[in-house]
């Protein structure tokens, strides 16, 4: 039998020798780079941010600590700085389609300019179309045309009284309207005397009355049509007087804003509205029935919110391309939504309550997500898609997308998609969306894969410690000398399970920082020493210890028996390594095996 060589301790154990530093602490050294050992990775993300073609998406795996968000911020905010900042976004009503708010993009900064601009348009407008209608010469065109009108029904039903009085017949007024009676010696004759009339006179009166009264008809059938006459000439009054004093208000913007076709052709709409509904722009007799007055106030409320911009995204104050980290990815923060307000108990919504989402936010940028939280939220992964496959956001309830709302609410006009988007989720996630969802692979054709560790030797020990270094700038921690550095260097290797190995897993390093820092403080040290990290290692030991030492008790106390010298048959003891919760530890177990004859 061949003799099992022992294994020197030195032979699983490699210490980092801080002597073979030059700084004596972190302070001296320049940590800008918070990135090690992610070559594979790097050269990923800059393909996947370089190359605009469809589908190209970046899928960023690798276990949680390793670095993923933090290289993928560091190249998105250098790559938005080279990119031109996008467009403002902003919603106005559409007069053709009150459902279908209309879209308007307009350079950085000119979408709060533009609301500022209608803001300013609604008060002028206000102020000179009631100016214009209190004109004398604007009052005596309307006073003219209502005369006219009135005249006409007056003067033919004068005419009509002037004959049948020709014919002893009078027409009057009464409070139930116009009635045709017999007259005699100028007065109107009474009923008990027309009775006594004889039959061949009262006949002749009847006949001459149901002429007259045929007459009658005939000139009040004419009265609507008089009447529309009438109101069809004071709105071409009103429409001209309006036109006159507004014109010179839209003149001035459209100038202003000549260079956007779209912004152009919403003022057209808005100028055409304004003439038509001028009635809305002029203040209201405060003398008037207060209900009246009220009316009337809340129309010019509701005409001047018509006119005015919703900017849902405003970039004016922005430096670069949009970066947005959208850490609760519901299916409304993505796609936008459209708020309610209860008005008289029933829930009403307008252009004005539209609200972006991220992927207004982001276009023409970058928007970052984590996969595990997308796919937790319900529709948003299939909404991500839908607007990926598309090239367009549309903004709808969760509801709509699910085709159980049938109320009528708005449908703003979608906006065309530009947005590079990466998402970030382990192995595990990646390739069973690569496996159970065949739309998957067509829009995230870029694969960055981190790694979990990367080789130890004399030049990777150098660029971990550039790496804390960066750490405790990130963090604000005490300075770390030499010795604390390679001790937190061994634990990285500690932390792979291999001697030969540097962990990449940075948060539990970063954690153990943390806990340094606390102890040099708690130890009134100006600088973390190794003292303080072995401190924090055995506290975190000590914290998650209980387990371990119950199972260590039962052996020392009997309870499990384990022969730790000499040998037996069918015996042999074994290690296996533990994992609860964050603590692994080993656990001493007995093998034993029975053969007999079959």
């Amino acid at each position: 039998m061949a003799k099992v060589k022992a294994l020197n301790v030195k032979a699983l154990v490699r210490c980092c020798d801080p002597g073979r530093f030059s700084f004596s602490t972190t302070s001296e050294l320049d940590g800008s780079s918070g990135i090690v050992g992610q070559e594979r990775a790097e050269d990923a993300v800059r393909f996947g941010l370089g190359i605009q073609r469809e589908g190209y998406n970046l899928f960023v795996l690798g276990s949680p600590g390793s670095g993923r968000e933090s290289l993928v911020r560091a190249h998105l905010e250098r790559l938005a700085k080279e990119k031109p900042i996008p467009p403002d976004l902003c919603y106005v009503h559409d007069f053709d389609n009150e459902h279908q708010p209309l879209l308007l993009t307009l350079p950085a900064g000119k979408g709060r300019k533009l609301k500022e601009d209608m803001k300013a348009l609604i008060d002028d407008l206000r102020y000179g179309v009631s100016t214009a209608f209190e004109r004398a010469e604007v009052q005596r065109k309307r006073l003219s045309i209502e005369q006219s009108f009135k005249e006409k029904p007056e003067s033919k039903i004068e005419v009509l009284r002037n004959k049948a009085k020709k014919k002893n017949i009078t027409i009057m007024e009464t409070p139930m309207g116009l009635a045709i009676v017999p007259m005699k010696d100028g007065e109107m004759m009474p009923s008990d005397e027309f009775e006594k009339l004889p039959k061949r006179k009262r006949n002749q009166f009847d006949k001459h009355i149901e002429v007259v009264q045929q007459e009658l008809q005939e000139i009040l059938h004419e009265v609507p049509r008089w009447n529309r006459l009438r109101k069809e000439a004071l709105e071409k009054l009103e429409e001209e007087v309006t036109l006159e004093a507004v014109e010179p208000f839209f003149e001035k913007l459209r100038k202003r804003y000549a260079r956007y076709p779209r912004v152009i052709e919403y003022l057209r709409a808005v100028e055409n509205d304004v003439v038509k509904h001028a009635s809305e722009f002029i203040e209201n007799d405060e003398d008037a029935h207060p209900m009246l007055a009220f009316a009337a106030q809340s129309a010019q409320q509701t005409t001047g919110h018509r006119f005015e911009v919703n900017v849902i995204v405003d970039h004016s104050d922005a430096e670069t391309a949009p970066v947005v980290f959208e850490s609760h990815p519901t299916h409304q923060n993505l796609m936008g939504r459209i708020e309610h307000m209860a008005q008289m108990g029933a829930l009403t919504t307008s252009f004005h309550l539209i609200r972006a989402g991220a992927l207004h936010r982001a276009n023409g940028g970058y928007l970052v997500l984590d996969a595990r939280r997308v796919l937790q939220q319900p529709q948003s992964w299939d909404s991500l898609k839908r607007a990926l496959n598309s090239g367009k956001v549309s903004i709808e309830s969760l509801g709509q997308a699910l085709g159980l709302i049938s109320a009528v609410s708005l449908e703003p006009e979608p906006l065309s998609l530009d947005v590079k988007l990466v998402l970030i989720g382990t192995r595990m996630l990646y390739y069973m969306l690569c496996h159970y969802d065949p739309d998957f692979h067509e829009l995230f054709k870029v694969e960055v894969d981190f790694e979990d560790d990367m080789e130890r030797t004399d030049e990777s020990e150098l660029e971990y410690a550039e790496v804390l270094a960066a750490l405790v700038k990130k963090s604000e921690l005490r300075s770390f000398d030499r010795k604390a550095i390679a001790r937190i260097i061994d634990y990285g290797a500690r932390l792979t399970g291999h001697a030969g190995k540097l962990t990449l897993h940075f948060r539990q390093i970063e954690d153990l920082m943390l806990e340094a820092d606390y102890w040099a403080r708690e130890s009134r040290h100006n600088i973390v020493r190794e003292a303080d990290v072995d401190k924090a290692l055995k506290q975190q030991e000590m914290r998650t210890d209980r387990i371990r030492k119950r199972m260590l008790d039962q052996i020392i106390r009997g309870t499990v028996v384990i022969d730790s010298e000499g040998e037996k048959v069918g015996q042999i003891n074994a290690l296996a390594v533990i994992q609860v919760g964050k603590t692994r530890f080993g656990r001493v177990s007995k093998i034993s095996s029975q053969v007999w004859l079959g």
